[in-house]
């Protein structure tokens, strides 16, 4: 009787599977769409040949077929591929978004992202081959980076949303070393690229300058679980950037770019440095005879603005236009937070 039950549940499977609706192919005279009638979801699969070279194009929140509304939530592999739209809007109407692998495969004129929505979420390889000027703005920069992130975690085979809380620091320096290692292995110092310290584009193109591999891995650490005031970037306020991290009751530098990551070891103690070490390090990077030349450790800036995109200050909680530095002395002052391993 089971054998027989088990037979009948695996034919109706299958004819569940057969029965199931395929989608809808539909053109709303500016972009190419699947609808699918199970959930009313709209996935943008291209855009209309009249419009290949639109200057700029904004997403519909739905289209209407049949008497029907389809809500779009999702650009699919290949939408925006060898188009030469340059900004592209989603709406704030648009209550979710998804960009699937390589739906701008090979945009080479997209210019702008213009992210108005509350929740956007991106796929691994989603930007691939994209124009050199690629930037994301808007709102939703901050769950497109977020999602990013947990996606790298995994791929990387990296915690997410770990408690740290009762955990000994030895813990979470590991885990910090891992991700610094991951990064200088996927993310190359390149700032050849429109905009290198913008924390999106440096995630989706796996280059930047030294202030964006610094937000990435900020963005990554706390993704991964580390409280966000643990972990900040910061810099000497001339051209180098780094980050400062929280761990064994006091404040470290890691700095990704001119660490030396041992070929064959799974953690050394030695990325997290001290003020003193680090002053040498910035020395040797600029090239400078004496210590002495090197901008005085109490004079070293941190970053409020979290991921330095246009107009972030309009939604990114408590930066304020006009002010996206603070001595990081002072910072430390203000909030409580403790003292540097100097």
């Amino acid at each position: 009787m089971k054998l027989a039950s088990l037979a009948l549940l695996f034919v109706i499977n299958i004819w569940m599977v057969v029965a199931a609706p395929a989608p809808i192919n539909y053109n709303d005279g500016t972009f190419n769409y699947w609808l699918s009638d199970t959930d009313k979801k709209a996935t943008v699969m291209g855009v209309d040949p009249k419009f290949k070279d639109a200057y700029e194009l904004t997403l519909n929140p739905w289209v209407t077929y049949n008497g029907q509304r389809y809500y779009v939530k999702q650009i699919g592999a290949g939408a925006f591929s060898n188009t030469q739209v340059v900004d592209l809007i989603v709406p704030s109407d648009i209550e979710i978004m998804n960009f699937s692998s390589r739906a701008f495969f090979n945009a080479q004129y997209i210019r702008t992202i213009d992210l108005r929505n509350q929740k956007v979420s991106a796929d691994i390889g989603a930007f691939e081959n994209c124009g050199r000027n690629l930037s994301f703005i808007g709102k939703g920069v901050e769950s497109l980076v977020d999602s990013y992130s947990k996606n790298l975690l995994k791929q990387w085979g990296l915690p997410v949303n770990k408690d740290y809380t009762n955990l000994p620091d030895i813990d979470r320096m590991k885990d910090l070393y891992t991700l610094a290692r991951k990064v200088s292995e996927n993310i190359s110092y390149y700032s050849n690229t429109g905009n290198p310290s913008n924390t999106a584009v440096v995630m989706v193109f796996g280059k930047g300058d030294s202030n964006g591999i610094a937000r990435v891995y900020r963005n990554l650490a706390i993704n991964m679980g580390i409280p966000i005031n643990d972990v900040q970037v910061g810099g000497d306020g001339q051209y180098f950037s780094w980050n400062y991290v929280y761990v064994l009751r006091k404040w470290y530098n890691v700095d990704i770019i001119h660490y030396k990551f041992g070929k064959y070891s799974t953690y050394e103690s030695s990325l997290f440095t001290t003020d003193r070490n680090q002053r040498e390090v910035i020395r040797k990077g600029y090239g400078y005879s004496s210590v002495d030349d090197v901008k005085p450790i109490k004079k070293w800036i941190i970053y409020i603005n979290r991921y330095n995109y246009y107009d972030e200050w309009k939604y990114n909680y408590p930066y304020r236009q006009g002010s996206n530095t603070e001595i990081f002395e002072d910072w430390l002052i203000r909030n409580r937070q403790g003292v540097r391993a100097d």
